[in-house]
């Protein structure tokens, strides 16, 4: 199945309501309906891990990050999230794999931090 750009987002918009609303039922102790909606986000998170990836390497701020996203036509998700550059991710390129070596620059980045 091919999926587009607008019908994932609003499976990711499915997918935070669905939290809130397990989390407000749990929160109110009404534990039918949490276990319902619990079980109703659990099969929309195995339908987003199921999406193929790609690897890239972008930046935020000044710092360099090498993931997994999800690529749609020419956009990337980062999880739920579109990765433009309103929304803070820079020179966002795709990589053939993700090395040892880039992460321990992540981690010796993160010491700084």
């Amino acid at each position: 199945m091919k999926i587009t750009v607008k019908v994932y987002q609003a499976k990711a918009e499915e997918k935070r309501n669905l939290y809130f609303q397990f989390t407000q039922a749990e929160e109110n102790d009404n534990i039918p309906l949490y276990f319902e909606l619990k079980e109703k986000y659990e099969a929309l998170e195995k339908e987003f891990d199921s999406m193929p990836t790609v690897a890239v390497s972008f930046s935020i701020g000044y710092r360099r990050y090498y993931q997994n996203v999800v690529k749609i036509g020419k956009t990337y998700f980062d999880r739920t999230t579109k990765m433009t550059a309103s929304n803070g991710y820079r020179c966002i390129k795709e990589i053939p794999a993700i090395t040892d070596a880039m992460r321990s620059d992540m981690i010796d980045d993160a010491h700084y931090y």
